[in-house]
């Protein structure tokens, strides 16, 4: 879910001052074209971009991994926010979160996530899962037996009867971590015996 709230923001003297200067252009002097931009580093340069060009621009110093905030060509100021992580700083540059799973180095790995998480491509020699948070933080699941070459779908690895005849052991990959669960395909196989009474 996104949200949105537009804040009302006013430019100091001195920052008046040299939008005054941009946007002044000599008597009779044609009025040179403006190159619309979609970001600006800071806020003051981005209100400024946004008055002169007529649309609103991103402020990049603003965004952050659950919110981005826009200069607007009235002066106010929006920022959309979601309940979780949208984005990842990587290098210099924010990417939009990506938890497709892709093949490396023997695991499958998320494309682009908050956390450092791996799934096993099959096999006994690597952990089920495995989470790494910070250099001193990280966390791994085990499985008591060798698993099965995993069917990977978007963000799922799903390991065939794993758990058992029809029990299916099911991996996903999230923004900051990672779930699992084990989907019977037959009543028969849930566990302890029990059966839909329905």
């Amino acid at each position: 879910m996104v949200t949105a709230l537009t804040l009302s923001a006013s430019l100091t003297a001195e920052n008046a001052s040299a939008f005054a200067q941009i946007s002044s252009t000599p008597t009779g002097a044609a009025t040179p074209a403006i190159q619309p931009v979609s970001e600006r580093p800071d806020r003051v340069s981005a209100a400024l971009s946004a008055r002169l060009q007529g649309s609103r621009v991103l402020i990049g110093d603003a965004t952050t991994e659950s919110s981005v905030s826009y200069a607007n060509p009235d002066g106010t100021i929006t920022v959309e926010t979601t309940s979780g992580v949208a984005r990842i700083r990587r290098g210099e540059q924010w990417v939009p979160t990506d938890t497709s799973l892709v093949a490396a180095d023997g695991v499958l790995r998320p494309k682009a996530a908050k956390a450092v998480v791996e799934f096993s491509a099959g096999g006994a020699d690597k952990p089920l899962a495995r989470l790494e948070r910070s250099d001193t933080q990280s966390y791994a699941l085990t499985w008591p037996t060798p698993l099965p070459a995993p069917k990977v779908e978007g963000n799922k690895a799903t390991y065939p009867d794993a758990a058992g005849p029809g029990a299916d052991l099911v991996v996903t990959a999230l923004p900051s971590g990672f779930g699992h669960d084990i989907v019977f395909a037959r009543a028969a196989h849930r566990p302890g015996g029990v059966q839909d009474s329905r």
